[in-house]
């Protein structure tokens, strides 16, 4: 397997962890504000070639105890199933990023103890969701693949990207209605920095007074709430 990206260090992106992160090439959606456009397009912009992340863990076990699996979108590869295994074997945890769409893979990962944490994104409510991401959507994946982090146990939690005017208010009731009951749900702050649609490079980054009104609102739905960025 070989990924687009690699960053060797944060202390961010893996709950309670310091991680290496790596980053997945291709992605099904076409979100008009994502910040990887490269990847999403398909493109290298270097080539990190697996062993290359796996000697890396080797060297840094003891120090370093996560990896985060990012895109793009990590569960577009039947590859990253051997791949986990292996990092499975070092003794890292692993935290995969996801949109949702492929819930077979996402049960096989779970079933099979491949992943210690979940973060996956809902774009939209269900109504809207092929408007939001310009692409085919199959929102009967994105209900199975909530559904099976709900039943499973497996540490997960929701996030969603606030980008000013493109979700009615309303709309994000509508989403946590939809999640309702979920452990984490975090609303993320939007930067127009190099965006997949130039377009959206125009718009103003999210208010924090949003962020925060927002997730006081919803918090009643969720076990925790929070605002990132």
């Amino acid at each position: 397997m070989t990924f687009g990206g690699i960053q060797k260090l944060s202390a961010l992106d893996f709950p309670d962890h310091l991680a290496v992160t790596v980053f997945t090439v291709g992605c099904d959606f076409r979100c008009p504000y994502c910040q990887n456009p490269e990847l999403v397009r398909g493109e290298y912009p270097v080539e990190v070639p697996e062993d290359e992340v796996l000697e890396l863990l080797e060297e840094r076990k003891g120090f370093v105890d996560g990896l985060c699996v990012t895109g793009g979108e990590p569960l577009l590869h039947r590859d990253i199933v051997p791949f986990l295994r292996k990092v499975k074997e070092i003794g890292i945890d692993i935290k995969v990023d996801t949109n949702g769409h492929h819930p077979d893979l996402l049960r096989e990962l779970l079933e099979d103890g491949l992943v210690d944490y979940v973060a996956m994104d809902i774009k939209a409510p269900p109504s809207r969701y092929r408007e939001v991401v310009r692409a085919k959507v199959d929102v009967s994946k994105i209900e199975e693949s909530i559904r099976l982090l709900k039943e499973t146990g497996t540490p997960h939690e929701f996030r969603t990207t606030v980008v000013p005017g493109l979700l009615e208010d309303g709309e994000y009731e509508e989403i946590a209605r939809w999640l309702k009951g979920a452990p984490r749900y975090a609303l993320q702050a939007f930067r127009p920095i190099k965006t997949l649609d130039p377009e959206f490079h125009k718009l103003d980054p999210t208010p924090p007074e949003l962020l925060r009104d927002l997730c006081r609102r919803l918090s009643p739905y969720f076990a925790e709430c929070e605002v990132r960025g």
